[in-house]
């Protein structure tokens, strides 16, 4: 899923220059979130790594207007039945992307779901907690990507609100057995 259309463009045209016979790409001019509709995108600048639906003051030039759709629907209307691995990386919007899935999620149809939190989630409005809770209750492990390992924490504890950039993964609980796992700081 890419909704910059510059960033479409490129993407569609590099992977039309690769010549692969056993895989393939779909890229669909499209972002994810919670609900569907159209949104403005914040165009830091043309195939920035940082552009997003969720705006920080003052960081971004442009606004583009792009649709918008949830991975319930997507999966629904293209019967996708399951998903291994699901890696979301929305500048910030990855909560709301979270919570586009829920269907997938409540029937644990996503084994192994990959999302960043950062200090871009502050403007998106939300929290660690918010993720931690919402995994928790579907029963899926949740926990830190670590050069060593996941990080699993068996609980939330507030000073996980750090806000810093970090990578983590929700996984259903025979995942969890299959990752390197190290012990989590506040254990």
């Amino acid at each position: 899923f890419e909704p910059s259309s510059y960033t479409y463009r490129k993407l569609s045209t590099s992977l039309k220059k690769l010549k692969l016979t056993n895989i393939q790409f779909t890229p669909i001019q499209n972002a994810l979130s919670s609900k569907s509709g159209n949104v403005d995108l914040k165009i830091v600048h043309d195939g920035a790594g940082t552009n997003s639906l969720v705006g920080v003051p003052g960081g971004y030039e442009a606004v583009e207007t792009v649709n918008v759709t949830t991975l319930d629907e997507f999966a629904r209307k293209n019967s996708l039945s399951h998903i291994d691995f699901l890696k979301i990386d929305a500048e910030g919007h990855d909560f709301d992307v979270i919570l586009g899935a829920e269907i997938l999620l409540n029937e644990m149809k996503i084994s192994v779901l990959q999302f960043e939190y950062n200090w871009r989630w502050i403007y998106g409005k939300h929290f660690f907690q918010e993720a931690f809770q919402y995994f928790n209750e579907r029963n899926y492990s949740i926990g830190k990507v670590t050069p060593a390992g996941i990080q699993f924490y068996p609980h939330y504890d507030v000073q996980l609100e750090s806000f810093v950039e970090g990578n983590y993964i929700a996984c259903t609980k025979i995942w969890k057995d299959r990752f390197t796992s190290v012990p989590s700081w506040f254990e």
